[in-house]
């Protein structure tokens, strides 16, 4: 689920309806929506893992993401711009602490005259790092950018991560970390949700309406037959592929 909402949140569409059915999101038309890492490689918006293991060989976790946040929001004519790649820029953030934090002040300014949000959003941090440990700093450093980011009104971080990317042990151990951590939100689909996408996209029952759990039952069994196997001790199909899809990543 997290991987479909950080593409679902790049359509501007998208945003608009989901500032129009839950207002406490944060997120309308008005927001812009810029990517701090993915897993689609972009190394104008973003270092990549190879990349991101030498500039952690020089610099700690928590400075290469400050960087890319600055390098999503410094505008046109910043010096960071005039910084030809991601190893000058995370040098120029680190010796510059004052015009980078002045700079973050000025556009969250901005946004508040123009009533309008930026929210970077970061996913597919498995693929950031080769081990657990190299991951796990990564991650620690994104939790505090984000912290960080939480003094100003119109600026935010959304990360996602796997529940096994979610240890407070690892990634959780720095002051304040909590204030990021507690607001966590779970993403989770229910059988009759994924099942209701199912009947949403198979041609001709768009308009169905197949939201009953007892219906989507009976028509799936009617298309994959009551059993697994000969018998139930296969499992049944309507349960048994929403089990084994959970534990996917």
């Amino acid at each position: 689920g997290k991987t479909f909402w950080w593409s679902a949140l790049q359509d501007a569409q998208i945003r608009q309806l989901i500032g129009q059915n839950h207002e406490r999101a944060g997120i309308d038309h008005r927001t812009e929506l810029r990517t701090g890492f993915g897993i689609r490689p972009a190394i104008d918006d973003y270092p990549s893992k190879d990349v991101l293991g030498q500039l952690l060989q020089q610099v700690n976790a928590r400075m290469t993401w400050r960087t890319v946040q600055a390098w999503q929001l410094a505008p046109p004519d910043h010096p960071l711009r005039q910084q030809e790649d991601w190893f000058d820029r995370v040098h120029y953030v680190q010796g510059n602490p004052e015009p980078i934090d002045r700079m973050f002040s000025e556009c969250d300014r901005e946004l508040v005259r123009n009533n309008r949000r930026i929210l970077v959003i970061y996913d597919a941090l498995n693929r950031s790092a080769d081990d657990w440990q190299s991951m796990y700093q990564i991650i620690r450093g994104l939790v505090q950018t984000a912290l960080d980011m939480r003094s100003y009104r119109r600026i935010r971080v959304k990360v996602f991560l796997r529940t096994d990317q979610f240890e407070p042990a690892e990634i959780g151990n720095f002051p304040d970390a909590s204030k990021v951590l507690s607001s966590a939100i779970e993403l989770s689909w229910s059988r009759q949700e994924l099942y209701g996408l199912l009947w949403h996209l198979l041609p001709g029952e768009s308009q169905s309406g197949l939201c009953d759990e007892t219906q989507q039952r009976r028509a799936f069994q009617a298309i994959a037959g009551e059993w697994m196997g000969r018998d139930r001790r296969r499992g049944v199909p309507y349960t048994w592929i929403p089990n084994h899809l959970s534990d996917t990543d």
